[in-house]
């Protein structure tokens, strides 16, 4: 752009842009966005397609593609550091009563996290191309002023934009749309005016935090004088309120499975011992909570062996002990637990163990075990010593559990969660692994849950045997006749009782049943009949498995 100031740049711009005293007779403010207000989320810059479709000249949609930028909170990758897009932005809260502002002076910085602004430009902002006019753009000459440019130095690192849209004919921003892109659009208040690249370190650690904050500050230097944050209104300068900005960024915590140094709980049905970190037949890891089913029968207690289980990165240390605390919730109790029977148990000789069911009345109603294990009280011992590798999943503690006996098809549960503070015999417990002599956290918390369904009985019976003689003749009609009519004793298997299988014993029906095909050419009994068998058309009859002698 040519200059039509014959002074340096301060100079031209203190002249031209910022004579007279300052005022108040507009109130703007300055603040910041994380994208333009012509631009979805989340491209904030890095298309030109929204802005093409309104382009006067083109001119000012060109621009540097840049990545996008977010205010507020962010995950970030741990290391190494980001960039991201931010605008300047400026208010008139009085826009369409008072003038629109002629020009503007802004000066700006990023801090923390070791951010710096890398890069700044009026284009792809909310001016719509021509608004900045200069001599080739502007119509009638003269044109306006961009003197938008990085400073540096201690105490002087940031930015500086010095906008007067036209040198001669008083142009004015009109935040009303006329020239904001789109040009006949609606309202854009706040218009962002300045576009900027900042750069800040990520943080090292995950979950370790650190600050972006972006604010104006007068006073910054470029090329010229220093420069305050002022707006021109009516050839006024009128000092705007300024808002700063802050992005926190987290460092990302990656899956604990991806931890190579990470301690992690799971449970199985079975007593593992491998040298898989997260082993496939871990369930309630990785906070998605598991479940292991166990099958009964009616009138049975349901019982079932769960084993919690430590895993271990492939860079942490195997551990010397441990300590678990473990509730119990839903249709279940635990009947015992015990380190017998998993790795904890060959590597505990010579050390401490304290694992016992808690008492609910101790922790406010609620069920649940604890286990306090040190392998060795001298020397040192680590689980890998009774496992079969180095690190990997081994189980160090068996839990017994016991449903409600079920009387339908219906399956309840009971769920097993990680959660410290429970007291057994002593003080509190926390979950924790000790190694290298330090307590380590867990990595992960979930739970598992242990399904009880009745299993659907479907015993072997032989059907017209009521009298079960494993014979089918005219006494079983007589039995059912007895039963029925004469208070005889009871068929032991109601389902061999029904003759025709119709899923009802009526004992005339069923009894003439089996009389009209012992003397009179009728049907057969369905099966099973003349040998035991399933019935293959369940029904709610009873049959308890056993109740005929004559069938296994």
């Amino acid at each position: 752009m040519k200059r039509v100031c014959a002074f340096s740049l301060a100079s031209c711009v203190a002249l031209l842009l910022f004579t007279g005293v300052v005022s108040a007779q507009g109130a703007f403010t300055f603040g910041f966005s994380a994208s333009g207000s012509d631009l979805p989320a989340p491209d904030l810059g890095t298309t030109q397609s929204a802005f093409d479709a309104n382009a006067l000249d083109g001119v000012r949609n060109d621009g540097p593609d840049w990545p996008a930028g977010a205010l507020g909170a962010a995950t970030v990758a741990t290391g190494g550091n980001s960039q991201g897009t931010y605008f300047a932005t400026i208010e008139q809260d009085d826009a369409g009563t008072t003038a629109g502002a002629q020009g503007w002076q802004m000066a700006f910085t990023a801090s923390g996290c070791g951010a710096s602004i890398i890069a700044a430009t009026v284009t792809q902002t909310d001016l719509a191309p021509g608004t900045i006019e200069d001599e080739e753009a502007g119509p009638g000459g003269g044109g306006g002023f961009d003197a938008t440019e990085l400073t540096s130095g201690a105490g002087n690192a940031g930015a500086v934009s010095a906008i007067v849209l036209h040198l001669k004919k008083g142009t004015t921003l009109d935040p009303t749309g006329s020239n904001a892109k789109p040009a006949t659009g609606p309202e854009l208040n706040p218009l962002t005016v300045c576009r900027f690249l900042v750069q800040s370190d990520n943080p090292a650690g995950g979950g370790d935090t650190c600050t972006v904050t972006l604010a104006y500050q007068d006073g910054l230097q470029g090329s010229g004088q220093p420069i305050d944050n002022k707006v021109t209104q009516d050839g006024q300068s009128v000092v705007p309120t300024v808002n700063s900005a802050t992005l926190e960024k987290t460092g990302e915590i990656p899956p604990c499975d991806q931890q190579a140094g990470a301690y992690g709980l799971g449970f199985s049905d079975a007593a593992l011992d491998t040298a898989d970190y997260y082993d496939a037949g871990l369930a309630g890891t990785l906070g998605a909570g598991g479940s292991v089913s166990v099958e009964h029968q009616p009138g049975e207690t349901p019982s079932a062996t769960v084993y919690e289980c430590i895993t271990v990165g492939s860079s942490a240390s195997s551990p010397q002990g441990w300590q678990l605390s473990t509730a119990l919730s839903g249709a279940a109790d635990i009947t015992a637990v015990t380190i017998s029977g998993t790795s904890a148990e060959g590597a505990s000789s010579g050390g401490f163990n304290s694992t016992s069911v808690v008492d609910s009345a101790d922790n406010g109603g609620t069920e649940g075990f604890v286990s306090g294990v040190v392998l060795h009280l001298k020397k040192g011992s680590t689980l890998n010593e009774a496992t079969a590798a180095e690190t990997g999943t081994a189980a160090v503690v068996a839990i017994t559990v016991s449903g409600e006996a079920v009387q339908d098809v219906a399956t309840v549960s009971a769920t097993l969660t990680q959660q410290d503070g429970l007291i057994g015999g002593g003080q509190a417990i926390d979950n924790k692994v000790t190694a290298d002599n330090s307590s380590q956290s867990i990595c992960n918390t979930a739970d598992v849950t242990i399904e009880f369904a009745q299993g659907i009985v479907n015993p072997e019976f032989l059907r017209a045997d009521t009298n079960d003689d494993g014979k089918n003749n005219l006494a079983d009609a007589v039995w059912i006749l007895n039963e029925s009519f004469r208070s005889g004793t009871a068929t032991p298997c109601q389902k061999a009782a029904d003759a025709n299988d119709d899923g009802t014993v009526d004992a005339i029906v069923d009894a003439a049943y089996i009389i009209a095909y012992q003397f009179e050419s009728g049907s057969a009994p369905p099966a099973p009949f003349g040998a035991c068998g399933e019935d293959p058309t369940p029904d709610a009859l009873d049959c308890p498995p056993g109740s005929m002698s004559q069938c296994p």
